[in-house]
């Protein structure tokens, strides 16, 4: 894991508890990354719909050094992706604008009526 308070000396800094037993899945693919994109596109929904966390854990294929060391040589298929995934526990979720304060469209849409109302009302430009 990551850990980007390294340098903060605080030793009441409190520790990550994980699983002990996190279940992995690597996503490979045989260099088709845009295929391998959609392939994660898909089981993150996936995912989603059934309530359970992903983690993308990429700093392993970071290196290329490491890269190698999981990729069998005689296997077209390259890992691409790493993911651990599970049932998390339950967070707050994260505060969102307005849609109305994100769309830029032109003052007035062509059937006369205001861009931000529209916007508020669910009808995009």
């Amino acid at each position: 894991m990551r850990d980007f308070g390294l340098l903060s000396r605080d030793p009441r800094r409190p520790a990550a508890v994980f699983e002990p037993h996190p279940q992995l899945v690597v996503l490979s693919s045989r260099a088709a990354r845009v295929r391998a994109g959609q392939a994660l596109q898909r089981v993150l929904l996936s995912a989603t719909v059934r309530g359970v966390d992903t983690q993308p854990m990429t700093q392993l294929l970071e290196i290329p050094r490491l890269r190698r060391a999981v990729t069998d040589p005689a296997d077209p298929w390259s890992p691409q992706m790493i993911l651990r995934i599970g049932y998390g526990m339950p967070a707050p979720a994260s505060p969102r604008r307005d849609r109305a304060e994100l769309l830029t469209c032109p003052s007035h849409r062509p059937d006369g009526t205001n861009a931000l109302q529209a916007a508020r009302d669910g009808v995009l430009c």
